[in-house]
């Protein structure tokens, strides 16, 4: 299935960025967000956030909707709830941001439900570097 290539595909600012059916998504690292295990901005975090503000403000009218995600150590019930906290945190921050408050902002989380890497080697070792794959939030902008 394909889908129209945003014009928000164009300058990434060195976001990682991938256009869907569903909208222009961007990824944002958890780890260049939040401290682990914290759903409170770090101060290094302005920067990712800034860039994605402005692929924002140069985007189609329409809700956005900021996905929090987690990976899978620890308790599931708990890394839900961590994923919401985060969501919140980065839309709040959005909802501040001349601009882009006037849209509509939508936060949930996926918890561990939504990996897009494995926690896990092929050899069954823990994966620290697909765990930190998983750790993200995802901010959705509709195409059109």
């Amino acid at each position: 299935m394909t889908a129209p290539v945003s014009d928000l595909s164009a300058d990434r600012s060195d976001l990682k960025v991938r256009v869907t059916d569903l909208g222009t998504i961007i990824d944002l690292p958890a780890d260049a967000l939040f401290d682990y295990d914290q759903a409170t901005l770090t101060p290094a975090a302005e920067t990712e956030l800034r860039k994605a503000a402005e692929l924002i403000r140069r985007s189609p009218g329409g809700s956005i909707t900021v996905i929090g995600h987690t990976d899978s150590d620890g308790d599931a019930a708990y890394n839900q709830k961590l994923s919401e906290a985060r969501a919140q945190t980065v839309g709040e921050w959005f909802g501040q941001q001349v601009g882009v408050r006037q849209r509509t902002l939508t936060a949930i989380g996926k918890g561990e439900s939504a990996p897009i890497a494995s926690n896990k080697t092929a050899a069954g070792a823990d994966d620290p570097q697909g765990r930190a794959k998983n750790r993200r939030v995802e901010v959705m902008i509709p195409t059109s």
